[in-house]
């Protein structure tokens, strides 16, 4: 005898996995191609995200300013004559949050 209510036991899980697994996959590729259409320079995302690291830093009174780089994909964060940090893709926040908003989908 067959039984088969372990598969409908599990069949909501395995639902949720693949509408992950795709949203996941699908959304990559997107962030990939958004990031690649502005190379050399930094995405408009990660200068926005930058610029609003740098403006909240200076509310702290630690003064930066952010620098866009027309031949790398990283915009600088400077204090003073000094390099402080450099933000490679800065919407990879935006990646992120979207892990726990594919599985909102099934």
């Amino acid at each position: 005898m067959k039984n088969s209510a372990p598969w409908k036991e599990f069949r909501p899980a395995m639902k949720f996995l693949v509408i992950f697994v795709a949203t996941y996959l699908l959304g990559n590729v997107l962030y990939g191609l958004f990031v690649e259409y502005y190379k050399p320079e930094p995405d408009p995302m990660t200068v926005w995200v930058t610029s609003q690291a740098a403006h909240l830093l200076n509310a702290s009174e630690a003064p930066v300013n952010s620098i866009t780089d027309a031949n790398e994909p990283v915009v600088w964060l400077r204090s003073g004559d000094r390099i402080v940090l450099g933000v490679f893709e800065g919407c990879n926040g935006l990646k992120s949050g979207g892990l726990p908003g594919s599985g909102e989908l099934g």
